[in-house]
């Protein structure tokens, strides 16, 4: 057994994604159907350390559901692994670029990483598929080139999200905690507009960075007394901020 359960629903996207990019691919780089070896694809996320989600253990799932199953155009699938957590991800990435098997490559980690190597795969024509990275500015400056796709939703409309269920319970006015990053970044330039439109009060917007006391950046949230913080933050640092708030006793 894998030592998380893996949901159902998250399978069949991660499924979806990879039978997708195959058949894509096809077109794209006119692979011959009439070719047996392995179709490679590479994976460039964090397989461990902190910011670890057992991608790996999806991933392999998947590759082994469609492989029981003739594979695409009876050729298999073969995932080849990078941790994003161990090395440098443009030097990761170039390693891939390097690699004339892999024309695919799932990754990476962040918004900010998309950034820097989202460029070299469009370069080079390779595909790059991000499944995490969700800022608005990402799918600005790369959303019309054809070899770098998103397959989760962005940012905004998450905030909507956010501001509807908040609008819903009748709040009026709330602070925004947000990380000083390009994934920070895009909570920062919209939150203003649909807390406008929702007659929501927007009390006070507060960035940190790995440099920063959240007991200080907590106590500027609570500045203006909101109802609700919304706060843009990895586990790690939404815990620390948490655990600040809780020694406030604000409710």
């Amino acid at each position: 057994m894998m030592k998380h359960h893996i949901d159902d629903a998250m399978k069949k996207i991660i499924l979806f994604i990879i039978v997708f990019a195959l058949i894509s691919s096809f077109a794209i780089f006119s692979w011959s159907p009439r070719e047996t070896e392995p179709l490679r694809i590479g994976v460039l996320l964090p397989l461990t350390g902190p910011d670890a989600r057992d991608s790996d253990e999806v991933l392999n799932w998947a590759m082994d559901n469609i492989n029981r199953n003739g594979g695409i155009n009876n050729r298999k699938i073969e995932l080849v692994y990078k941790d994003a957590y161990k090395k440098g991800v443009t030097e990761l990435a170039q390693e891939f670029i390097d690699d004339e098997s892999i024309k695919i490559v799932i990754g990476t980690g962040s918004s900010a990483e998309v950034y820097e190597i989202a460029p070299m795969f469009i370069r080079t024509k390779k595909i790059l598929i991000s499944p995490l990275s969700t800022a608005g500015d990402v799918f600005r400056a790369f959303g019309k080139k054809k070899f770098f796709w998103r397959t989760c939703q962005g940012d905004v409309a998450q905030i909507r999200t956010i501001l509807y269920i908040l609008s819903s319970r009748d709040v009026e006015r709330i602070s925004l905690i947000y990380e000083d990053s390009v994934y920070g970044k895009t909570f920062f330039d919209w939150i203003g507009f649909f807390s406008m439109e929702l007659g929501i009060e927007l009390a006070n917007m507060v960035k940190f960075d790995e440099t920063s006391d959240f007991s200080v950046v907590v106590s500027e949230a609570l500045e203006g007394e909101p109802e609700y913080i919304v706060c843009v933050a990895f586990p790690e640092d939404a815990v620390k901020i948490k655990r600040e708030l809780d020694k406030t006793g604000s409710s």
